[in-house]
């Protein structure tokens, strides 16, 4: 036994250095991203037929918490605790967040069994970035908040720098930017004074993200062009990924629709090249908005159908929540209103699921939207109120701009003028203020509106 065991630890080793070689020819990027990921899919089932026997030894030890422990099974759990952290690029785009959270548990208890904290907070951390991808924000901010205290203690500011950035996310994904901003601006602030590059390139992005959402396009673009900028001098393919991405959301905003699809087609090309399937299906979403937009609901129903399908098969959900949401948008617009609803009905549950405030916010736009449509007017009614709630609380006047246009409009099909223009008012300053290109035109609704409510014959009360 002794001898097999010492086998399988020296074939764990040959496969863990193989795997830290990849990783590092992955990373030069070009060429070589393909090489290195051929090299990654020749040693992988060999090295999770290694781990998956090492582990089956370190388990009972970890869960008894044994100290006194013999070389060859320290050597185990030292194995166990390093694996999730060799070749984290190549592993994270090829194993889903459940099957990562597994071995990053393993890791976790090994690491905490060994005393060491640069590891444990290493993986709590990383637990944190596998319970976003699941679409689990809560559960995230738990994780990077263990890990930027124990950074914290040993004074780790590099990654306590990557932490703020990743506690920035998970509050944006719970559609609260105004405490991601401040955890955004404390990573830019620590990623340039570790001279951290990449850290300071995220945090631009990061930031950029949160601006957009919060209406400040202006601001938005301004990051996301510095955030471009600086990861193509770093030659970091995903980062210029991601800054293309937020790019073509940022231009989708301002309604140019062209530059928009130019920045989500360059996205896409970058991630199937890195083969990053998480960008890769956030910028065929994109894609797909821009030709609801231009009027092909064929090309974007197929585009949609095949991305929802990967979404689905891979378990992620956040991906998964703009997706269902542009897939009702083309079947809205195609006239399909009851699977419209279907697939924003199903968005609403997967934000209560996750708790994403924002997403089921955009959700109840979806559904005030689509009830308004179909003449369920108390419902969209009901849905509008319910959306404006979190829009208000998440400070989001945008999604309250849009679901007080969607209630004037309810109100002037009722014949409820004075409701209509106290709508369509709200509406029309908020895209004065912020420039939106659709203020003019309805601007224009609103005082045609007006003059229409101006001439209304009013009802005269009196004694005959």
């Amino acid at each position: 036994m002794p001898d097999l065991l010492n086998a399988r630890l020296r074939y764990a080793l040959h496969c863990l250095k193989e795997l830290d070689a990849a990783n590092d020819q992955y990373k030069l990027g070009g060429l070589e991203i393909d090489l290195a990921l051929a090299r990654f899919d020749l040693v992988w089932p060999n090295l999770v037929s290694a781990m998956d026997a090492l582990s089956t030894i370190a388990r009972p030890v970890l869960a008894s918490q044994r100290k006194d422990i013999s070389v060859q099974v320290r050597t185990v759990i030292e194995l166990c605790n390093v694996f999730p952290d060799s070749g984290a690029y190549l592993i994270n785009l090829r194993l889903g967040p459940q099957e990562r959270k597994r071995w990053l548990q393993i890791a976790l208890e090994a690491s905490r069994l060994l005393g060491n904290d640069v590891t444990t907070q290493a993986h709590l951390g990383n637990l944190g970035l596998a319970e976003m991808d699941e679409g689990n924000p809560h559960q995230a901010i738990q994780n990077f908040e263990q890990a930027l205290e124990i950074t914290r203690r040993i004074r780790d500011q590099a990654h306590e720098a990557a932490w703020l950035g990743n506690l920035g996310n998970a509050y944006a994904a719970l559609g609260k930017h105004h405490q991601a901003i401040v955890y955004h601006e404390q990573h830019l602030k620590l990623a340039k004074a570790v001279g951290d590059r990449r850290g300071e390139s995220h945090a631009l992005g990061n930031l950029g993200v949160s601006y957009a959402f919060l209406g400040r396009k202006d601001k938005a673009l301004k990051f996301y062009e510095q955030h471009l900028a600086l990861s193509r001098e770093l030659g970091d393919r995903r980062s210029e990924a991601h800054a293309l991405l937020n790019l073509g959301f940022a231009y989708y905003d301002l309604r140019q629709l062209d530059q928009a699809k130019t920045q989500f087609e360059a996205s896409s090309r970058i991630a199937e090249e890195i083969q990053d399937l998480t960008i890769w299906q956030l910028a065929q979403g994109g894609v797909a908005d821009v030709l609801i937009d231009q009027g092909d609901y064929s090309g974007a129903s197929q585009l949609l159908e095949k991305t929802i399908t990967l979404a689905r098969g891979r378990g992620d959900r956040g991906s998964l929540l703009n997706l269902l949401g542009s897939f009702g948008n083309v079947l809205n617009v195609q006239g399909d209103l009851n699977a419209a609803l279907r697939q924003y009905d199903e968005q609403l549950q997967l934000a209560k699921t996750i708790g994403s405030r924002g997403h089921e916010c955009n959700a109840l736009c979806n559904l005030t939207s689509i009830y308004r449509k179909m003449g369920r007017r108390k419902d969209a009614l009901d849905a509008a109120r319910a959306g404006i709630r979190i829009a208000r609380e998440l400070e989001s006047s945008q999604d309250e701009s849009f679901l007080s246009w969607q209630m004037g409009l309810i109100y002037e099909q009722a014949g409820n003028l004075e409701k209509a223009v106290e709508c369509f008012a709200f509406t029309v300053a908020y895209e004065q203020r912020t420039n939106n290109p659709d203020a003019e035109k309805d601007a224009l609704k609103l005082k045609a509106l007006q003059e229409q409510l101006r001439h209304k014959p009013r009802l005269r009360s009196g004694r005959s």
